[in-house]
C-alpha cells in the first residue's frame, strides 16, 4: 500500500514540474497560414554575416531558436535529465572532472530514497519497542518518499525558473558589459570568451544559460581565431597581458557566468580567487552574491554592482 502511494506521489510531482516548466507554451494557438491568393512576395535584403566566425577549434553550429532552446531546457529540468555534453561549442565541461566522482554522485542521487529509508528504519528500531515496530515499519517508506518528492519538486521548479529567466538576463548583463567596453584587442576578445568557457569547466555542466552566454559573448566579441577555449590555465596566465579596460571586461563576463546558472559553487569561488590573485586585486564575493540574489529573486538586476567589479 505504501509503495502504491509512493508511485502516486512521484507521478504527481513530475506532472506538476512539467506543467510549471512548460506552462508558458500551453494554450498558444497555432498560426493559420495565409491563403494562396493572400501571399505577397517581398524582396528581403541580404542577411549580414554574424561577426565572430569560428569559435575556438570548432565552427559554431547553427543553434536552435531561443524558443526551441528554452522549451528543451525546461523539459530537461522537469524530467531531471542531465544537460547534454556533446554540444559542439568548443568547450568540454568535464575537462577537469574525475570520472569516478561523476559516477559516485550519480549513484548517490539515484539511491537517495533507499538510503534514507534504511537510515530512518535503523533510527526507529533504536527508539521504539518491538510491538510498535511491527505496525510502523511497513509505512516508513511513504513519508520518506513523499519528503524526497517534495524536495525534488522544489528543486525542479527552482531550476525551471532559472532557465526561464536566463536568456533575458544574459542579454541584459552582456549589453551592460560591452556598452561600457572599449575596442577590444584579439587577446581581449579571446579572454572574454575564455571566461565563460572556464566557468563551464569549473561547474562541470553545460547549463543552457551558460551556453546562451557563450554564444552571446562570442557574437559580441567577434572573431577569436582558432584558439583553445576551455583551458583554465591558459585563461589565468593570459590575464596579465591584458590592458586594464580589457581585464575589467573579462572579470565582469566571468561574474555574469557565475550568476546566470543560479549557483556559486566552491570550484567557481576558487576560480574567482585565482583570477583576483592573477590580477593583483583583493578577493571579494559580496558583489557576486548581491547579483546572484537579485537574479534568483527575479528582482531588477543591479547594473551598478556589475560595473563596479
Amino acid at each position: 500500500m505504501a509503495r502504491k502511494h509512493s508511485f502516486l506521489i512521484s507521478g504527481l510531482a513530475v506532472l506538476a514540474a512539467l506543467v510549471a516548466g512548460l506552462g508558458l507554451y500551453v494554450g498558444k494557438a497555432p498560426e493559420t497560414p495565409p491563403a494562396p491568393d493572400e501571399i505577397t512576395l517581398v524582396k528581403t535584403p541580404p542577411v549580414e554575416p554574424v561577426p565572430g566566425g569560428p569559435v575556438g577549434d570548432v565552427q559554431a553550429p547553427v543553434q536552435p531558436t531561443s524558443d526551441e532552446a528554452l522549451i528543451d531546457s525546461l523539459a530537461r529540468a522537469a524530467l531531471e535529465l542531465p544537460n547534454p555534453v556533446d554540444l559542439k561549442v568548443g568547450v568540454n565541461p568535464h575537462r577537469e572532472a574525475k570520472k569516478w566522482r561523476l559516477v559516485l554522485i550519480s549513484l548517490a542521487y539515484k539511491a537517495k530514497v533507499g538510503v534514507t529509508n534504511f537510515l530512518v528504519k535503523l533510527l526507529i528500531r533504536r527508539v521504539l519497542s518491538r510491538v510498535a515496530l511491527r505496525g510502523l515499519l511497513p509505512f516508513v517508506a511513504l513519508p520518506v518518499t513523499a519528503a524526497w518528492n517534495g524536495i525534488v519538486m522544489w528543486l525542479v521548479l527552482r531550476e525551471a525558473r532559472i532557465r526561464a529567466m536566463g536568456p533575458s538576463a544574459v542579454e541584459e548583463l552582456v549589453q551592460v558589459v560591452f556598452d561600457d567596453a572599449p575596442q577590444l584587442s584579439e587577446q581581449g576578445r579571446l579572454s572574454a570568451v575564455r571566461a565563460v568557457a572556464s566557468a563551464i569547466v569549473r561547474t562541470q555542466d553545460l547549463h543552457p544559460n551558460l551556453v546562451r552566454l557563450l554564444s552571446t559573448v562570442s557574437r559580441r566579441a567577434g572573431d577569436t581565431g582558432k584558439n583553445e577555449l576551455d583551458d583554465v590555465g591558459l585563461f589565468l596566465s593570459n590575464l596579465k597581458t591584458l590592458e586594464a579596460a580589457e581585464l575589467k571586461v573579462t572579470v565582469q563576463i566571468l561574474a555574469v557566468a557565475f550568476v546566470v546558472d543560479g549557483r556559486l559553487t566552491p570550484r567557481e569561488k576558487k576560480l574567482w580567487t585565482d583570477v583576483m590573485a592573477a590580477t593583483g586585486r583583493s578577493v571579494e564575493f559580496s558583489g557576486l552574491q548581491r547579483l546572484l540574489t537579485a537574479f534568483l529573486r527575479g528582482d531588477e538586476l543591479p547594473d551598478d554592482e556589475l560595473r563596479a567589479l
